[in-house]
C-alpha cells in the first residue's frame, strides 16, 4: 500500500536571509496536494492552475505530473535534463533539481510518511539551527533518504543549465529512498501507475488517521 512521502524543496536562487527550505508531504494519487505554479510557487491542495504536481505512484515512487495548460517545467540530474509533458510522469529522486519559470529547486527526499501536514517554511538560522532543521524534516520522513544540512549550509549558487538529454529512458531507480547517484537515468513513464482520486477527497488527514 503506498504511503505519502516526505521531502524539502530547497530554493536554489533564494535571495539573502530569505527561507531556502520548505518542508512538504507528497500525497498519494492524483487528487489536489503538493503542486508548484509556473512561477515556482508553491501550493497545498489547491483545485486552481498549477504547473506540475509531486505526488506518490500506486508501486510507491515520487513522481512529478506535468498539469494540462501549465508551464514548463524540467527535471534535471547530473548533467542530463528532461522536459516534462503531461500524462508521462517522470520519477524523482533525492537531489533531483525543478526548473520552473526562474526558479530552481532541489529535491530532499526523506521517506514515507503517515503526516500529510501543509508545506512549512525552514527559517534561515545559525548552522546548528539548520542542522536541527534537517533533522526535524528527516523524523517527519522516517529518516529515509538525503538529508537538507550540509547544502543549506553551504548555501550553494544555482547549477548552470545542463544539457539536454536526448531520449528518455525507462531503467528503473532505487525504490529503498537512497541517493543512488548522478549517473541514474531519468525515467519517463508513458502508463503511470497512479491511482484515481478516492471518493469524496483525498483521503489522507493529518496524523494518517
Amino acid at each position: 500500500m503506498p504511503r505519502p512521502i516526505a521531502l524539502c524543496l530547497e530554493d536554489l536562487r533564494a535571495a539573502p536571509r530569505r527561507p531556502r527550505l520548505v518542508r512538504c508531504v507528497a500525497v498519494v494519487g492524483r487528487a489536489p496536494g503538493l503542486r508548484l505554479d509556473a512561477g515556482g510557487a508553491i501550493a497545498w491542495r489547491a483545485a486552481g492552475a498549477a504547473a506540475c504536481a509531486l505526488c506518490v505512484s500506486e508501486d510507491d515512487r515520487l513522481v512529478l505530473l506535468r498539469l494540462e495548460g501549465g508551464g514548463a517545467v524540467s527535471v534535471h540530474r547530473g548533467g542530463r535534463s528532461v522536459a516534462a509533458t503531461p500524462e508521462r510522469p517522470i520519477v524523482l529522486l533525492d537531489q533531483d533539481e525543478l526548473a520552473i519559470g526562474a526558479r530552481r529547486l532541489r529535491l530532499h527526499v526523506h521517506g514515507p510518511t503517515d503526516e500529510t501536514a501543509a508545506p512549512e517554511h525552514l527559517p534561515e538560522r545559525a548552522r546548528g539551527g539548520l542542522v536541527r532543521a534537517a533533522a526535524a524534516a528527516l523524523l517527519l520522513g522516517g529518516a529515509v533518504g538525503g538529508t537538507c544540512a550540509q547544502t543549506v549550509e553551504a548555501a550553494p549558487p544555482a547549477a548552470p543549465p545542463a544539457a539536454t538529454q536526448p531520449a528518455p529512458t525507462s531503467a528503473p531507480a532505487p525504490r529503498d529512498g537512497g541517493t543512488p547517484g548522478a549517473d541514474a537515468p531519468i525515467e519517463v513513464r508513458t502508463a503511470p501507475p497512479v491511482p484515481p482520486p478516492p471518493r469524496g477527497g483525498c483521503g489522507h488527514r493529518r496524523g494518517g488517521a
